[in-house]
């Protein structure tokens, strides 16, 4: 939860993460969600739709750095179809987002 607050701390921040808080307030975190959405839609399964507000945030879902990429961060999104079964969505991102 208090991942979500990082972007409005301005507070020492170098050069390269003022810039990623500035994407994250811009309404980047809802371009990526809607993206899903918009994928989901095509296939016509969003009325029995399970995608937790949690998962929606770009930093939203269990979070790891694979060791090949030292410099990504990766999310887990966890959706739900009634009826359909679940799946997991992996979206890279760069580390310091993380």
């Amino acid at each position: 939860m208090l991942v979500h607050f990082l972007p409005l701390l301005d507070c020492y921040a170098c050069q390269r993460q003022r810039v990623l808080n500035i994407l994250l307030r811009s309404g980047i975190v809802d371009h990526v969600s809607l993206r899903i959405l918009e994928c989901l839609e095509r296939h016509d399964i969003t009325s029995n739709l399970l995608f937790n507000p949690n998962f929606r945030y770009l930093v939203g879902g269990s979070e790891w750095m694979p060791r090949e990429r030292p410099d990504t961060s990766c999310f887990r999104k966890y959706i739900g179809v009634r009826g359909k079964g679940d799946f997991t969505l992996i979206t890279p991102t760069p580390g310091a987002i993380g």
